[in-house]
């Protein structure tokens, strides 16, 4: 069977695809791991920020319940 041209553009579009398609995976991989990364550093900071405050557990949770009203009025707005 003799292939067309159009047949010839047609294979080299599919490979393409499968190329692009295989970068996206791999990009949505990396971009994941990167944002767990972000996450667990922030994680770090804040557990240093807390432990630097000197505050008992209970005196935490009490700021935070404080002020967790008025950080999430911020954020909806």
């Amino acid at each position: 069977m003799v292939k067309s041209k159009n047949t010839k553009k047609i294979e080299k579009l599919k490979s393409d695809i499968v190329q692009v398609e295989n970068e996206i995976a791999e990009k949505q991989k990396k971009l994941e791991e990167m944002k767990k990364e972000m996450t667990e550093l922030e994680n770090v900071e804040i557990v240093s920020l807390v432990r630097g405050a000197s505050l008992s557990v209970d005196e935490i949770a009490e700021i935070v319940e404080a002020y967790a009203p008025v950080v999430k009025k911020g954020i909806d707005n």
